[in-house]
């Protein structure tokens, strides 16, 4: 995953609901699209122009915190500068992750995560997100399991709890391989 902030063109009249309409949007990974023309594209879907952003706006959201701390951006609200962060689900694995990276990018899109936090943002998610999780993705996940050799035990959980039909087993398992995945992609 990969964190940009995005200028909103200052010329452009709505460059302030574009902004808010932008904000915290993750775009897929398309290997026939680069972020900029994903988010052109988004605009024009939400009926705004795709001239309010381009390549040269468009900056890694470490290279814009330096540059805002060193007082480098020359943003100002009086100047019609408006900026959203977005992320970018950028991934080079096979098809089967990328996509499993979009489900967990959909449900935290109206959270406001960040790779410092995203941990606690997924341990948020609700067994029904979880259940929808596994079920789009058993295969990967149960993978995932085997490869890590993750037992039972090591999920603090016992026979009994499969006995019973424990649905703290089901959301313990797939949190471990969404955060897995997330933080190393």
């Amino acid at each position: 995953m990969q964190h940009y902030v995005v200028l909103i063109n200052p010329e452009c009249e709505e460059a302030q609901r574009i902004s808010n309409n932008l904000a915290e949007t993750v775009f897929p990974y398309r290997n026939n699209l680069s972020l900029i023309q994903e988010i052109a594209g988004y605009l024009l879907s939400q009926g705004f122009p795709s001239e309010a952003v381009s390549e040269e706006w468009l900056m890694p959201l470490d290279a814009f915190m330096r540059a805002l701390n060193n007082e480098e951006t020359g943003l100002s609200k009086s100047e019609n500068f408006y900026a959203a962060h977005i992320a970018w689900a950028y991934s080079e694995h096979p098809r089967n992750i990328a996509g499993a990276l979009e489900d967990i990018c959909y449900l935290l899109k109206e959270t406001q995560w960040d790779p410092g936090n995203v941990d606690m943002k997924i341990y948020d998610f609700t067994s029904a997100d979880m259940e929808w999780l596994y079920s789009r993705h058993k295969s990967a996940i149960i993978q995932w399991q085997s490869d890590k050799g993750l037992t039972l035990d090591d999920l603090d959980f016992y026979l009994e709890n499969v006995l019973d039909k424990s649905p703290h087993i089901l959301w313990e398992v797939v949190y471990r391989w969404a955060l897995q995945l997330v933080k190393h992609s």
